[in-house]
């Protein structure tokens, strides 16, 4: 972990860091959709906290997280560093700015692109964050296909089955790009046709290789 001073700005007294590996089961965590993880892999638990011992989770300026991808790891990219990257697991201390969607307790979310460098020589991830989850993952990035296997079929605004917003409906066969794991009943979709966002219910789409054109 690297913590610039401007990190810290307001923060009086001693801030304490705490790095471990997260050696827990896997098991709870929500983590459907294209990315992938060994339960062997590396799985970290990073805690900062004040001097009065409470949880900093949000910072004023970015701090970096490092990674070093084990065999494990490795394994489930087939090798290629390049599609290594990092994921979070949502927690009870979760800030909403980590989680604006509300997704549910161990839902995995993978961090922004944009967040991340790899050093390949050194063999190393680097995450710029302003907001520090708890636990951190190493995951194999990857999009994964579904088509719907029905006409008509519903694309959702959310995972959340009490929000009825239909953002659109797709014919039978229709390509869907599936971005993240299932929530409930539903599966975090790119329309590939359009790019937009949505959710599709789980019963309606069935496994597909990529479109010809995605």
């Amino acid at each position: 972990m690297i913590l610039p001073a401007a990190s810290l700005s307001g923060i009086e007294g001693d801030v304490t860091v705490a790095v471990a590996a997260e050696g827990s089961s896997t098991a709870s965590i929500n983590a459907g959709g294209a990315a992938r993880f060994s339960p062997n892999g590396t799985s970290l638990q990073i805690q900062v906290r004040d001097a009065r011992g409470q949880r900093l989770t949000e910072f004023s300026a970015p701090v970096t997280a490092i990674f070093k991808p084990n065999g494990a790891d490795l394994a489930m990219a087939q090798g290629d560093f390049s599609l290594l990257t990092a994921a979070y697991v949502v927690d009870a201390d979760s800030p909403l700015s980590a989680n604006p969607s509300r997704f549910p307790m161990n839902t995995l979310i993978p961090l922004l692109q944009s967040t991340i460098s790899k050093d390949a020589d050194s063999q190393a991830l680097y995450a710029s964050l302003t907001v520090l989850p708890s636990r951190l993952l190493v995951i194999t990035a990857g999009s994964g296909y579904v088509q719907t296997i029905s006409s008509d079929v519903a694309i959702w605004a959310s995972f959340d089955p009490a929000n009825d917003t239909i953002l659109e409906r797709k014919p039978q066969f229709s390509y869907l790009r599936v971005e993240g794991p299932q929530i409930g009943a539903r599966l975090m979709v790119i329309d590939p046709e359009n790019g937009s966002q949505g959710y599709v219910d789980a019963l309606e789409v069935g496994p597909s290789g990529a479109p010809t054109r995605a």
